[in-house]
């Protein structure tokens, strides 16, 4: 069996957001081992400039999972899900978003293959940065340093985005994560 890495995934749904998080979060496990989740987070579309007040809001969350897929098996399993949830590319309706983060340690820039870790989105926008400061709080970030917890505060003090814990909890309510239990506002798993 090869070696396990932990990967950080940022999920993300503006239609059906309960049923599209459960059921993203179901077929992750077929790629790997759900550890930890954070809450969810409702935040606004950062790409639906000038339309905020009709454009869907999000619900965010982010995950860690323990896998022994590559980073480019890992991504190609996630535009799986995606598109298995119905998921067009360049719709504003989306059932669900799904964004490999970070894997392990590594720096990846592959634009052919499509992926850069860790992903740009962290250091640009709280929806990214605030569910992975949730999982990762102290750990520093691969390329610019800063803890996870830093740059969300960063980005708080930077950014007039819509970020705010919903409530309850990613394990109960909004997807039910039956074995993963909450430690210090982690969801860990228990299995």
């Amino acid at each position: 069996m090869p070696p396990l890495a932990t990967a950080a995934i940022l999920l993300g749904s503006n239609l059906e957001p309960r049923r599209h998080l459960r059921q993203a979060v179901a077929r992750l496990e077929r790629l790997g081992r759900v550890v930890a989740c954070s809450r969810a987070y409702e935040s606004a579309d950062v790409g639906a400039r000038g339309v905020e007040d009709r454009a869907p809001t999000y619900v965010n969350a982010a995950l860690l999972l323990e896998t022994a897929a590559t980073p480019g098996e890992l991504r190609a399993g996630l535009k799986g899900i995606e598109a298995d949830l119905g998921r067009w590319p360049g719709s504003a309706v989306v059932p669900i978003d799904l964004d490999l983060a970070l894997y392990e340690d590594r720096v990846i820039d592959d634009p052919a293959a499509g992926l850069r870790l860790p992903h740009p989105d962290i250091l640009r926008h709280r929806h990214a940065a605030v569910p992975l400061a949730e999982l990762l709080a102290d750990r520093p970030h691969p390329t610019d340093g800063r803890t996870f917890a830093r740059i969300a505060a960063d980005l708080a003090a930077e950014a007039a985005e819509l970020v705010h814990p919903e409530a309850p909890p990613l394990r109960r309510g909004l997807v039910d994560l039956g074995h993963l239990q909450q430690a210090d506002g982690i969801h860990r798993r228990t299995d």
